[in-house]
């Protein structure tokens, strides 16, 4: 297991300066970096920012949504999978992937259950978008991608997230985004193990599912003193749920009324420099 952190300002000079800050306060680099970018034509990435992460020893992980953040308009799973967006945006992301001397993680339009989705498409033309970008990608040479699936992992959206699994010989890693939002929602607080193992247990004997790796893809706690607990419990945790390969702490600003920013407070940057410390999240012990 490993821990690992994304703040939200891409192509900026701060993004790697944020994280080059936190990695100083906690002792050690981050292996794992998450970049959220959008389907916007004449833009691709990696951009110089990303590279100089990765060439200080990160993996970069991409978030690839169907939305442009400019004009917040949704693009279509349909138009998407006929092939709309070939020459002007998948193809140019081909050709700057191709390049790019490092393995990367890419997710295609991440949690696809939730509401904030809605009007793109169903979960089949969901899976028909992801399976052509793979496919278009792979057909123009592309083979340092790690695909992953990410949903929720919000067990009573069972239904609409196993539609949406683009299959095995199609994803890498699955991934889901666990949260222990507490009075952020009105809700009763939740040990890290409640909060990771439901969805856990769901896809574990699975057909399709069960070989394949798992990662926390963002997850993070409401703040209060408990936060600190809570993070310093993760590894205990991760140890129970061994398929749980990589973890990433949601380091923004949410939807919900709740700062999640590791760094805002102290209790919670306590437990996540502890965990991020342990010697079962840097491997070096069992």
């Amino acid at each position: 297991g490993l821990f690992h952190r994304r703040v939200a300002v891409p192509g900026q000079s701060q993004w790697s300066a944020h994280y080059e800050d936190i990695e100083t306060q906690i002792g050690r680099w981050f292996d794992i970096v998450k970049n959220y970018t959008d389907w916007e034509q004449g833009r691709t990435f990696p951009d110089a920012a990303d590279r100089a992460l990765a060439d200080g020893g990160r993996i970069i992980y991409y978030s690839w949504n169907a939305v442009n953040y400019s004009t917040h308009s949704k693009v279509s799973y349909q138009a998407i999978a006929n092939g709309t967006f070939d020459r002007s945006v998948i193809i140019p992301e081909a050709r700057a992937l191709k390049n790019w001397p490092y393995k990367v993680f890419i997710d295609f339009d991440h949690e696809p259950d939730t509401k904030a989705q809605a009007g793109k498409g169903t979960p089949a033309q969901y899976v028909a978008a992801y399976r052509h970008i793979h496919d278009v990608l792979q057909a123009h040479g592309v083979k340092n991608v790690i695909w992953s699936w990410v949903t929720t992992g919000y067990v009573p959206h069972r239904t609409q997230i196993l539609a949406s699994y683009p299959g095995a010989a199609y994803v890498n890693w699955i991934s889901y985004d666990p949260y222990n939002f507490a009075q952020c929602l009105d809700g009763d607080w939740h040990s890290t193990l409640d909060t990771f193992k439901p969805f856990y247990d769901l896809v574990t004997n699975r057909p399709g599912m069960a070989r394949k790796p798992l990662m926390l893809a963002e997850y993070a706690t409401a703040p209060g003193a408990q936060a600190q607990a809570w993070y310093a419990s993760v590894p205990a945790t991760l140890r129970l749920l061994p398929r749980i390969k990589a973890v990433m702490e949601f380091d923004a600003t949410s939807a919900v009324p709740c700062a999640l920013e590791i760094d805002k407070s102290a209790a919670a940057f306590a437990g996540f420099k502890q965990a991020s410390t342990t010697p079962y999240v840097l491997g070096t012990g069992p």
